[in-house]
């Protein structure tokens, strides 16, 4: 199981990598999109596996193997789903998550909407155990992926920020799509992004091997 706030009852899974794809207007507090989990089981598990997401967000689908299951709500704060087969030990494997909705706002404000000089913004401050409000995750302190792609879709107007480094920044009709990767374990409270308009900055440092 994927456990709630670190409880323990994910014991059977480690996530490996998250891979977050988001379509994200800051004008509306509304979020949409898909999360992968890519995780290893640690030991003979069964078919249902539970991940952390409010009940205020829909799930469209859950996604294994090419195959849509059957999937439903454990609480407010957790979901399941079917797997066709029993997975056994040290399997590694992928579900993707297809959802929609307005996020609720625990914690510290998990997903908000405000405006700088008159501009909206969308910011996440998902402190401590606010992630779910707003992407299904694993939701357990202990259990930190390896690594995470954020793919952010946003209109052209704005930027979109996210944890690691920007790898792309592509044109796509009257939107663009921003690519982050962070490539070192990270917590899912630590997961963030922010879209508005931003200024953008480059500065030159010189390397010791003489390359920038």
């Amino acid at each position: 199981l994927f456990s709630a706030e670190g409880t323990g009852s994910g014991s059977n899974f480690d996530v490996r990598y998250y891979r977050c794809v988001w379509n994200i207007d800051p004008r509306k507090r509304y979020i949409s999109g898909s999360v992968s989990i890519r995780f290893t089981t640690t030991s003979d598990t069964a078919s249902f596996l539970t991940f952390d997401l409010v009940s205020a967000l829909t799930v469209d689908s859950i996604i294994f193997q090419g195959v849509k299951t059957n999937h439903g709500a454990v609480s407010t704060s957790q979901r399941w789903c079917r797997l066709p087969t029993v997975l056994t030990q040290g399997t590694t494997e992928t579900i993707t998550i297809y959802y929609k909705g307005v996020p609720n706002n625990s914690g510290f404000g998990a997903f908000n909407k405000q405006t700088h000089a008159g501009v909206p913004i969308i910011w996440t401050m998902s402190c401590p155990y606010a992630a779910r409000d707003w992407w299904p995750c694993k939701q357990d302190l202990l259990d930190k992926p390896d690594s995470i792609d954020l793919i952010i879709t946003t209109p052209q107007q704005y930027r979109a920020a996210g944890n690691g480094l920007l790898l792309s920044e592509t044109v796509s009709d009257t939107n663009k799509i921003y690519h982050w990767k962070h490539r070192y374990p990270i917590a899912p409270y630590l997961v963030a992004i922010g879209v508005t308009n931003y200024a953008q900055y480059t500065n030159d440092v010189l390397l010791g091997n003489g390359t920038y």
